[in-house]
């Protein structure tokens, strides 16, 4: 065969496979959208016989959330699979559903997706990325690798986002609610606890009461502050109403503003590095009796806790510079933090807006000193987040 019927050849196999992939695409990509249709690609998986499907899980939450945030997810997964894709010649769909697979198990999927999707977009040592993701072609990938990652994603895109605001009007001074559960006579770390629950020194209920009575010993109101940024200039709205005074503090996430998420997170102990017994079946039983238990407490006794933060912060500064005051904000304990709850529980503190219908808003912008309000019609998931009760 010649030179030039080998290339032949070859141009149209090569254009044969682009066909075939084009048609795929009409049944499992919206080209006009750019995005995924996850309900077509649900339905493949079922047909065949796919337990544990990512784009059903996909699809699912797209059901769950507000128009906007689901037209928002749409574009983030497209980004990061087009991302994968550039300048690859493996298939890049094992590292594709190994990380939505692993963002699907936590709290919150849509906004990690989004904020991957913002740290693929702006960040410029893409080679660095492109060796993090490496780590999705595995399927025996951690939940500290998972976290890792995110951390560093939501470092830089949280990072950035909170320094966007420096200038006339803040500055950053991050602060964090703690919950001191140790004193001088009962110094313990909760793993140690544990350890002698499993080893019959201690009795569980008995460690729950002292964790409880030494967080509300140690609490003073003054140290319930949480935010990121220090007004240093008031700001009014455009009827000259005073919104955000000098000295208040103002907590920022790039979370859309209809999403419910944890404001601090507690006893997280499942974060760090344990022994191997930590990940005993039964280790890991306790601890979630404990965070559970201690969550009903908190739910039926910590709204102390709850109204010095409320008041110790002005509001929040959600995605897109748009700020909602305090008291359109509900805080509540939840046994829920990050995970999914068939993982470890976590003693958290959520917020949500607690308005269903219109709510005032108010959009910052760095070069003013006015907020200009705005209406926000919103639709809000009355159910509280929390995790069923550890038996």
């Amino acid at each position: 065969m010649s030179i030039l019927a080998k290339i032949r050849r070859t141009i149209v196999k090569k254009h044969s496979k682009l066909s075939l992939i084009k048609e795929e695409d009409r049944r499992y990509y919206d080209i006009q959208t750019h995005t995924l249709k996850l309900d077509n690609l649900c339905e493949r998986d079922i047909s065949l016989g796919k337990e544990n499907s990512i784009y059903c899980g996909l699809w699912q939450l797209t059901q769950n959330l507000p128009t906007p945030m689901g037209i928002r997810l749409g574009r983030d997964l497209d980004n990061v699979y087009n991302f994968l894709r550039s300048n690859l010649q493996l298939d890049n769909r094992i590292k594709f559903h190994g990380l939505i697979a692993k963002i699907l198990e936590h709290i919150n999927p849509a906004n990690s997706i989004n904020i991957v999707s913002e740290y693929l977009k702006n960040t410029e040592d893409l080679d660095e990325i492109r060796r993090s993701l490496d780590l999705f072609r595995l399927s025996d990938v951690d939940e500290n690798e998972l976290d890792e990652f995110l951390k560093k994603a939501k470092f830089s895109s949280y990072t950035k986002y909170e320094k966007s605001f420096e200038g006339d009007h803040f500055k950053r001074d991050p602060k964090f609610v703690r919950l001191k559960y140790k004193t001088e006579e009962d110094d313990k770390r909760i793993q140690d606890r544990i350890l002698d629950i499993l080893m019959g020194r201690r009795k569980i209920d008995g460690v729950i009461n002292e964790l409880y009575q030494n967080i509300a010993r140690n609490y003073t109101s003054e140290e319930m502050l949480k935010g990121d940024l220090t007004c240093i200039k008031p700001l009014y709205d455009n009827k000259s109403k005073l919104i955000i005074d000098v000295g208040d503090i103002v907590e920022v996430k790039k979370l859309d503003y209809q999403g419910d998420s944890y404001l601090s997170e507690f006893f997280a102990i499942y974060k760090n590095k344990l022994p191997t017994v930590a990940f005993r079946k039964e280790y890991q039983l306790i601890y979630n009796r404990i965070i559970d238990q201690l969550y009903i407490l908190f739910n039926q006794k910590g709204d102390n806790i709850l109204n010095d933060i409320k008041n110790n912060f002005a509001g929040v500064i959600y995605d897109n510079n748009l700020f909602i005051k305090s008291e359109d904000i509900t805080l509540y304990w939840s046994n829920r933090g990050r995970n999914v709850c068939s993982k470890d529980h976590r003693l958290t503190i959520r917020y949500k807006i607690n308005k269903d219908g219109f709510v005032d808003g108010y959009k910052y912008n760095k070069n003013e000193d006015v907020l200009m309000q705005k209406k926000l019609d919103l639709t809000i998931n009355e159910d509280f987040i929390v995790c069923p009760i550890t038996q």
